[in-house]
């Protein structure tokens, strides 16, 4: 057996070691560069899901390696950061977001300077990429330079932490939606954006208790970047917010990592909090690098090069089933039901408000245009307004990620695809919906015909979702 291939093998069973009763584990024995194998990234991914934080011991990544790894255990990586609109990244690239104290020059930061006081938010209780969406999913710290001093980060459980909520505080938060902005976090500790800076960063709204794929549990999803909640006063929001932050944050949900040079730390933003702890930054250098990880559709091993025959014809079925699937928007218009759209006053008849259609395809496109169609006929049958909102990206599934956020009130309906809410699920357990569970679907308004491009006698089973009615 070759090196190239040996390298990618699978290596058997992880080494997990817990190191906090509720949440967080070292997994040791591992050299992540070297991990290349699907297996071993999907049990890493399930460890994920079990223990939302994971510690690495002496992998020594470089940029590159570290860059290469966070995508092919995680997908699309986030480079729209908060500090990209006041400071140039030192790096080059912005995917790789700079968590030292160390200019250009190699020396440490001024006490004045921007960059150095915008990274003080740091210390504040927060999830990365909230402000954004879609938002930040694992992210992934190289500690390159550990000072001589305890420079710690903490971690909060928020899955422990919703589960510990009362049940009628659990139904008042359950359906709440919080507009993030990092321009909140650091106003709050008197940093100043000009006009031109504030306007990079608009910011987000996400649900305050999020679902989380793989595991199945509840998380409140919070941060101090979290600025107000919708249909809320806003000291009335901020307060709410505050009360919740100071719950999950209790000495019981919350775990401290002292830093050894060389460890490499995993955490879910969707299912954590975390903050720096302050050490003595004007005297010591400390050069952490972090990469992070968009809440996108991802199937583990896309990203990994064929190795084999096997592989290599999975690719291509792969490749095959996007492309029948792509070419199904254009024959939309067609074969379009005019009738199907009555039945949609009779589940929206008791919400009076506007309506938002959620359409997982880009403006103009086939799918948008047949939505824009029926939303002309649905404003005159309801004597509503029908808002487009267009969520395209990942075959519709962003969309479908945004519904299952939505108020469950009649506000919020989506025109999907099978193809999301069928077969992408069968594929990837990471779609973070369950399409019988999440949904109820209201009416067709499409029919065509497909084929499946899936070879007898391969590894692939396809449910019929109609079968049993």
């Amino acid at each position: 057996m070759d090196n190239a291939h040996s390298r990618r093998a699978a290596r058997g069973p992880l080494r997990i070691r817990p190191l906090h009763s509720l949440f967080v584990a070292e997994v040791e024995d591992i050299d992540l560069r070297e991990v290349h194998d699907v297996e071993t990234l999907e049990m890493l991914q399930d460890a994920m899901a079990s223990y939302a934080v994971l510690v690495f011991r002496n992998q020594r990544f470089d940029d590159a390696s570290q860059l290469a790894f966070a995508q092919r255990f995680d997908g699309k990586l986030h480079s729209r950061t908060s500090v990209s609109v006041v400071a140039k990244n030192k790096f080059g690239n912005e995917a790789i977001t700079d968590g030292s104290n160390i200019g250009p020059d190699g020396h440490i930061l001024p006490a004045d300077s921007r960059a150095r006081m915008i990274a003080v938010s740091n210390r504040l209780w927060h999830t990365d990429a909230s402000f954004q969406d879609p938002a930040g999913r694992f992210s992934m710290l190289s500690a390159r330079v550990v000072p001589p001093v305890n420079a710690d980060t903490e971690y909060a459980d928020m899955r422990a932490a919703y589960d510990a909520l009362p049940d009628d505080e659990k139904s008042q938060v359950n359906a709440l939606r919080v507009h993030h902005t990092a321009v909140h976090s650091r106003q709050m500790l008197g940093f100043e954006f000009a006009p031109d800076e504030i306007a990079k960063l608009p910011g987000a709204v996400h649900p305050l208790v999020r679902s989380i794929p793989r595991s199945n549990r509840q998380a409140l999803y919070l941060a101090a970047h979290a600025s107000g909640v919708e249909g809320m006063p806003l000291p009335e929001g901020r307060l709410l917010i505050n009360d919740l932050m100071a719950h999950a944050t209790q000495r019981q949900f919350v775990y401290r990592h002292e830093w050894r040079q060389y460890d490499f730390v995993i955490w879910d933003n969707r299912c954590t909090m975390h903050r720096a702890r302050p050490f003595e930054d004007k005297k010591y250098k400390r050069d952490v690098r972090r990469t992070t990880t968009l809440d996108l559709p991802f199937i583990v091993g896309s990203a990994v090069e064929a190795t084999n025959a096997n592989d290599a014809d999975l690719s291509r079925d792969i490749e095959m089933v996007f492309q029948i699937f792509a070419d199904r928007a254009a024959r939309l218009l067609a074969l379009l039901a005019c009738s199907a759209f009555l039945t949609f006053p009779a589940v929206a008849k008791d919400y009076r408000g506007a309506v938002r259609i959620l359409v997982g395809w880009p403006a103009g496109g086939a799918t948008d245009i047949l939505t824009r169609s029926l939303a002309e006929r649905l404003t005159t049958a309801l004597g509503q307004p029908i808002i487009i909102e267009n969520k395209s990206g990942a075959g519709g599934l962003i969309a479908a990620q945004t519904l299952k956020g939505a108020p469950a009130d009649g506000s919020v309906v989506m025109l999907a695809l099978d193809h999301t809410l069928v077969i992408l699920p069968l594929t990837n357990k990471n779609v973070g919906f369950d399409a019988l569970r999440d949904f109820t679907p209201l009416a067709g308004v499409s029919v065509y015909q497909t084929s499946s491009p899936f070879r007898q006698g391969r590894r692939y089973k396809i449910s019929d979702p109609l079968a049993d009615g």
